[in-house]
């Protein structure tokens, strides 16, 4: 009985071995040797993509920091997120020669408090401009709706600058910086 079922198990991994392997079918994609430095929880992760633009649910790489040999193919793109941080744009690597992953990550509270700011500067902005053009054609117009309603514009207008600008440097940005191949039987003079 011992012996049918040990020939049981032995059958399909004899079977598995004996299959064609990719690296002897030759249809083996190119890899890239990746180096993740970023903060811990920063996640590499890689999605499908026919026009540049993430089209898959994203599948998971690796966590920084990390060393990994990353399959390539033409339609992958890859990004990083994590906690807290919001998402990078998107990028591809080069087979040619292994590849640093430099990560600035950006501010889910900065983004936020962007959001934020440049939603009220634009409310204040539109209250603002209706109230001085309501004033402008009121014959009875007096100089504290006038003060009120430019105070509110010039405060809106403000918000709406400073509501960009968290916004704009808000974002997580990605480095690559590829190592430089060396030749070491070469000689410049």
């Amino acid at each position: 009985m011992r012996f049918l079922l040990l020939l049981a198990l032995a059958v399909p991994s004899t079977v598995i071995a004996a299959e064609p392997s990719a690296a002897e079918d030759g249809s083996l994609a190119p890899t890239a040797e990746v180096h993740l430095g970023a903060a811990p929880e920063v996640e590499l992760l890689r999605s499908l993509s026919a026009d540049g633009r993430v089209r898959s649910a994203p599948t998971y790489v690796c966590t920084a920091p990390c060393d990994e040999a990353v399959e390539l193919r033409p339609e992958q793109l890859f990004f990083v997120d994590g906690p807290n941080i919001p998402r990078s744009g998107s990028f591809s690597f080069d087979a040619a020669a292994p590849t640093q992953v430099l990560v600035d990550p950006g501010s889910l509270a900065q983004r936020y408090a962007g959001i934020t700011v440049l939603t009220l500067g634009a409310v204040g902005s539109v209250i603002g401009s209706t109230v001085l053009t309501l004033d402008l054609f009121d014959e009875t117009s007096s100089s504290a709706r006038l003060g009120a309603g430019g105070t509110t514009l010039g405060t809106g207008l403000a918000s709406l600058v400073v509501g960009i600008a968290l916004v704009a440097t808000s974002g997580t940005e990605v480095e690559l910086v590829r190592a430089a191949t060396s030749d070491p039987l070469r000689f410049e003079f």
